[in-house]
């Protein structure tokens, strides 16, 4: 995918609201979504993640 689609696509989940999370496939609220390793995580699955990776990792509040 282009640059130009992936922006396009991005602004309309903003619109929708609504977003996959791209390990666990549930819909999440598009502002919770975060992107991690080049994937898009819910809060949930991003702290599996941040748990499995070696080193130091900050996550959101």
């Amino acid at each position: 995918m282009e640059l130009k689609e992936i922006d396009n696509l991005l602004t309309k989940l903003e619109k929708v609201g609504i977003a996959r999370c791209e390990s666990c496939n549930e819909e999440t609220k598009f502002f919770e979504i975060t992107v991690f390793n080049g994937s898009y995580l819910c809060p949930g699955c991003l702290r599996k993640a941040a748990w499995k990776t070696e080193g130091v990792l900050e996550l959101p509040s």
